[in-house]
């Protein structure tokens, strides 16, 4: 998975970036980092730090400057973007919230998913169990569209009920 800055922020809100990173190999690109952690620390966002921890021990920060092209969208987005070609790995998501970006990313056959829809997923999988989910969309829904918070819970209410977390 690669996180734009949004995707790493709303899941720690959500309280699973962690058991995320635990779960994916997850890559942040620099200027991601720099964004939601260095940026972050100097405006002294309370969540900072804490995202600066799980990427500092179960991430990987991709540290080569990317060949950066023209782009409507910011650097986080940018980079996200160019890290997933350079990669050449087609099965990597690109996690974002940012609705113009993702919209983007669909029209050049990039894939992506937005953080609810991983809560989802892992629930799906027995990563994390139902209510745990239900839990971290529950603190994601402020963050979110009413919209998205509706289908992510109703795809959490149709998982199996014998999830157990891993």
């Amino acid at each position: 998975m690669i996180f734009d800055a949004d995707g790493l922020i709303k899941l720690n809100r959500a309280g699973i970036l962690l058991t995320v990173a635990q779960a994916y190999r997850c890559i942040v690109p620099s200027e991601v980092y720099y964004e939601a952690v260095t940026a972050g620390l100097a405006m002294h966002h309370p969540d900072a730090m804490d995202i600066d921890a799980i990427i500092s021990s179960e991430m990987e920060i991709w540290p080569e400057p990317l060949v950066t092209s023209e782009s409507m969208f910011g650097a986080g987005e940018t980079a996200a973007l160019n890290l997933f070609y350079q990669m050449g790995d087609r099965m990597a998501n690109i996690i974002s919230d940012d609705r113009n970006f993702r919209v983007h990313l669909t029209g050049i056959g990039c894939p992506s998913i937005v953080p609810s829809d991983v809560i989802v997923r892992m629930a799906q999988l027995k990563l994390i169990t139902k209510e745990r989910a239900l839990d971290a969309l529950d603190k994601l829904r402020p963050h979110i569209r009413v919209s998205r918070f509706i289908a992510s819970v109703d795809g959490v209410e149709a998982v199996n009920d014998h999830s157990t977390e891993a």
